[in-house]
């Protein structure tokens, strides 16, 4: 199973695999094979409880006699696949289930349990389901009108209505019927069963015009009817594939305007809301560290200051005791404006700026962009940023530095 994408097949190396075991196998033999998710299931109630390329797995089965253990669903039943195919899903409860499920139900309703099964020769003969608690003559329940209500909404049982009487049989096989014999009438019931969306219809589709399908699997006996029959019979199970069309083609149609009317329910968009906020582009990875910086340094106290970019040379150097005739005042380490004005080439300038307020104590940094007469290399550029801090106050000491800086 794709976990991302919740993707529901067998893969091809899984069924190059299976095909490689198979051709060990005579085709005489009963193969049971063990999988988790089912291939099909019966009430198709939402697409993600079969496998998508189904057909794939029935085609490397096909001309063998398989039985199919399967599971996920939380529910049993027994699903007739083809004439040599029969697939067994079993229910099982999650362990919160377990603990907090008063009813102890599985979600068809069965009580929680396990299935017994029979195997004679070179067949499975016989099976049963057997509840945890319950004795093995309990395989149905009967909800008179209301009693299931409390349940409605839960399991899958979506189609049962208020009021409804619920005839629940565990592990459901769908070859059975159902005969109900009330105040001596008879009535014989199959599964009250709808596709509710398009991924479900395609399985009832699968079931009945698949190549595995039932009407499929008629055709094909054909050949065991008289001559003198074939037409009639063939005619016959052609109306009969006709009527099928038609009646997937009205569900088709039917859940495609119910799937149209939910998507446009659920796209209506409420003009009144505020807009989205588009986050055009990226902070520079200069800017990120500098804002980083600057958060750690106001964290304890300390103020953020910014000076000019284009300085006076007497704040670039003179007041900062580079005296007249010093190599830092060479043309070839500074962009000079003209003789007093110039680029500055360190951000020391605005701690002179800040102590000619005379405003004590001083604690700040002062970060921000500088310009030196440089070529550009791996570790040399005439713009770069630069940080330095200054604190003045009484009682400062060499361990608030080393503390500072730690």
């Amino acid at each position: 199973q794709d976990k991302a994408n919740y993707k529901r097949e067998v893969s091809e190396s899984t069924l190059e695999w299976l095909r490689q075991d198979l051709s060990y196998v005579p085709k005489d033999r009963l193969v049971i094979l063990s999988m988790h998710a089912p291939s099909q299931r019966r009430d198709q109630p939402y697409s993600t409880s079969y496998l998508t390329n189904c057909e794939k797995l029935y085609d490397a089965l096909d001309g063998y006699k398989v039985v199919i253990m399967s599971g996920h669903l939380h529910h049993n039943y027994t699903y007739t696949v083809s004439g040599s195919i029969v697939e067994h899903n079993h229910a099982s409860l999650m362990g919160n289930d377990w603990d907090n499920n008063a009813q102890g139900l599985c979600n068809d309703g069965s009580p929680r349990g396990f299935t017994v099964y029979r195997i004679s020769g070179n067949s499975l003969s016989d099976n049963y389901y057997k509840g945890a608690v319950t004795d093995r003559s309990f395989q149905m329940r009967l909800y008179a009108p209301g009693e299931y209500d409390m349940y409605l909404g839960q399991g899958d049982f979506g189609n049962v209505r208020k009021n409804d009487m619920v005839i629940n049989i565990f592990n459901w096989h769908t070859g059975w019927h159902v005969e109900v014999d009330e105040d001596g009438k008879k009535t014989v019931l199959d599964e009250n069963i709808k596709a509710q969306d398009l991924d479900a219809l395609n399985g009832v589709r699968v079931e009945y015009l698949g190549k595995k399908g039932l009407i499929t699997a008629v055709m094909k006996g054909m050949k065991d009817v008289a001559p003198e029959d074939r037409p009639a019979f063939g005619q016959v199970v052609n109306e009969a594939r006709q009527q099928v069309e038609e009646a997937l083609e009205k569900a088709k149609q039917a859940l495609s305007e119910k799937a149209e009317e939910e998507r446009l329910k659920a796209e209506v968009i409420d003009v009144t809301l505020p807009a989205k906020k588009a986050n055009i582009g990226h902070g520079h990875p200069c800017q990120i560290a500098l804002d980083e910086v600057e958060r750690i340094f106001i964290g304890m106290g300390y103020e953020v200051v910014e000076g000019p970019e284009i300085e006076w040379q007497e704040y670039n150097f003179t007041k900062l005791n580079i005296p007249e005739g010093h190599p830092a005042r060479d043309e070839q380490d500074t962009f000079y404006i003209n003789d007093e004005i110039l680029l500055r080439s360190q951000t020391s300038p605005v701690q002179a700026r800040v102590m000619e307020q005379g405003k004590l104590p001083i604690r700040m940094i002062a970060p921000g962009r500088v310009f030196r007469s440089d070529s550009i290399d791996a570790t040399h550029s005439p713009s770069f940023h630069q940080i330095e801090g200054l604190v003045v106050d009484r009682h400062i000491t060499m361990t608030d530095l080393k503390g500072t800086l730690d």
